[in-house]
């Protein structure tokens, strides 16, 4: 379980790391681009998002790959990637709140009333 957790985190390293270098490579980027994307200067053109990343795995093991990738983490904690816990069913149960800090999910409510967008 712990060794699919690393995996899991090291597959979002990578695809951060990618990105990155994406964005350096691309020095046409206007600063806005993001906004330009989703508003069209008077009104949005859909609900921003951000990326989920969701990993079966335990909490402890979960944090221990985070500890040890503190830029990974800084994207989970400033809210630029949302991180959520998976039980051996595939229902999420923790949310990642930032500061190594994980929040119980019960996903019949929580889901429908915004936790998981805040």
């Amino acid at each position: 379980m712990i060794q699919t957790a690393a995996t899991a985190v090291f597959a979002v390293i990578q695809f951060v790391n990618q990105l990155r270098g994406c964005l350096i490579a691309a020095s046409n980027l206007c600063g806005g681009l993001p906004w330009q994307s989703v508003h069209d200067g008077s009104k949005l053109a859909h609900d921003p998002l951000r990326l989920s990343v969701c990993v079966e795995a335990p909490s402890e093991a979960v944090s221990d790959v985070l500890v040890r990738h503190p830029d990974v983490r800084a994207l989970f904690g400033n809210c630029w990637l949302h991180l959520f816990l998976l039980d051996g069913k595939g229902h999420m149960t923790q949310r990642y709140v930032g500061n190594l800090e994980w929040q119980a999910l019960d996903v019949d409510t929580d889901l429908t009333h915004g936790v998981a967008a805040a």
